[in-house]
């Protein structure tokens, strides 16, 4: 018997028959050492699992599914899904699967020979029999062959995005202030910095508070990190795994038995009001998009959505930057990491100065396994349609005059030091010359 199933509801991209239980079907099948059973849809087949995993009480009877997947069907179908872009991901291929039971034989009537036909049925008169008479007695039913389908173990590319390092440099080299990220992932503490962390309401904040007097001639410089981290559920590539589910198939993990995802392309939305530093595109880490090849990634090669709200927020985005350097095979638990780093010359006219920064990976490639859990390339910065785990935003930068009592003495520090600086190097000119008099 073959079910043929597959439509919008349940892809088959998404969904698969239910795993069966190994003793049972090899015996239906007559496979891997068992005798095979011709009809074993005439038994009820209930069987004892234990273990959470099932979601079944300790030792419950449950009727396990008859029919599997073609498994070269499966192959093909993940195949021909293994990039993900805007343009696949909203038109999906709309395949079908085909789950077949093991052969079985089955009477085209349950009449058991107990009575002989000329017992049951009379001659008409045409001579024929008349099956009319006892028809519905003798109907076959056949109740006992079970098929269920079920989601496929769930894949997950997430990216994660956040500032590793932000500092202001004054014009003669001096650091005024910096906050850096330490391994453990913690911010720093600094004077004239005030750090609000990301979470899941808000972009959080790097507040610097200088006084309008010495930021002239300043540079803010920041070091944006992208990390992206295959958070997928497990999943193996090969028949006896998706035919048996755990303790088939499972016993080595990594890129060659497991799918692996991949995020072939990481586009930037920098803000207008800073720029790429030289050293990232010279490094060749980072390319710089024009406005045609933003336009071609809408019309062409839709690897982003060709919207109006996309095109107005693109139409008013000048810096916009594209890797393909976090493109690496990652397994379930796996990460990869590549930084950017940016700049700001400031004046003493800056104050209230924001820097926002979203990203999203628009190219993800996968090699086996269901489909992805999100749409690359529909995320619009600072709307909340499309927001998934694909895309993310770095911390608000905000560089504001002091709001605080207390902090117009950094300009007098600053001046102290000056001051100490040019009477130290006057001694040293003055002994320099009075000793070369002597």
């Amino acid at each position: 018997m073959v079910y043929t199933w597959g439509n919008d509801k349940y892809p088959a991209q998404k969904y698969k028959s239910t795993i069966v239980y190994k003793d049972s079907y090899d015996t239906k099948a007559g496979i891997n050492g068992k005798t095979k059973e011709n009809q074993w849809y005439k038994n009820t087949f209930k069987q004892k699992f234990v273990g959470q995993e099932w979601n079944q009480s300790q030792k419950q009877e449950i009727r396990t599914s008859d029919a599997v997947d073609d498994y070269t069907k499966r192959q093909q179908i993940d195949q021909s899904t293994g990039t993900i872009t805007y343009g696949t991901a909203t038109n999906p291929a709309n395949n079908t699967m085909n789950s077949t039971t093991p052969t079985f034989k089955i009477n085209i009537e349950s009449y058991d020979g107990s009575l002989k036909a000329e017992q049951e049925f009379s001659k008409g008169l045409n001579g024929k029999i008349d099956f009319t008479k006892r028809k519905n007695e003798y109907k076959n039913y056949v109740t006992s062959i079970d098929f269920g389908i079920a989601l496929r173990p769930q894949q997950r590319l997430v990216l994660q995005k956040q500032i590793q390092q932000a500092r202001i440099l004054l014009a003669n080299g001096f650091e005024l202030a910096k906050i850096k990220r330490d391994n453990n992932g913690n911010m720093s503490d600094s004077p004239y910095v005030v750090y609000l962390e990301k979470s899941s309401g808000g972009r959080g904040q790097i507040k610097f508070e200088v006084d309008s007097e010495i930021i002239q001639g300043a540079k803010l410089d920041i070091i944006y990190k992208f990390i992206v981290a295959n958070q997928s559920e497990k999943d193996y590539l090969n028949q006896i795994f998706y035919t048996y589910g755990r303790g088939y198939g499972d016993q080595k993990s990594d890129e060659t038995t497991m799918p692996t995802l991949s995020a072939k392309q990481v586009i930037d939305y920098l803000d207008n009001n800073i720029t790429i530093s030289d050293d990232a595109i010279e490094s060749k880490k980072w390319d710089i998009l024009n406005k045609d090849k933003v336009g071609k990634m809408r019309t062409d090669t839709k690897l982003l959505q060709n919207t109006a709200a996309m095109q107005s927020f693109l139409a008013n985005r000048n810096g916009i930057v594209i890797t393909d350097k976090l493109s690496k095979n990652l397994i379930p638990g796996e990460t990869n990491s590549i930084e950017l780093n940016c700049y700001k010359l400031l004046s003493n006219t800056i104050d209230g100065l924001e820097i926002n920064n979203d990203s999203e990976v628009i190219e993800i490639e996968k090699t086996g396994g269901s489909a992805v859990s999100t749409i690359p390339g529909n995320y619009i910065p600072f709307q909340s349609s499309g927001d998934e785990d694909d895309d993310d935003y770095s911390e608000e930068v905000i560089i504001t005059k002091p709001t605080g009592i207390g902090y117009d003495y950094i300009f007098y520090v600053l001046l102290a030091i000056s001051v100490l600086g040019i009477l130290v190097f006057g001694i040293i000119l003055i002994k320099k010359i009075v000793l070369k008099e002597q």
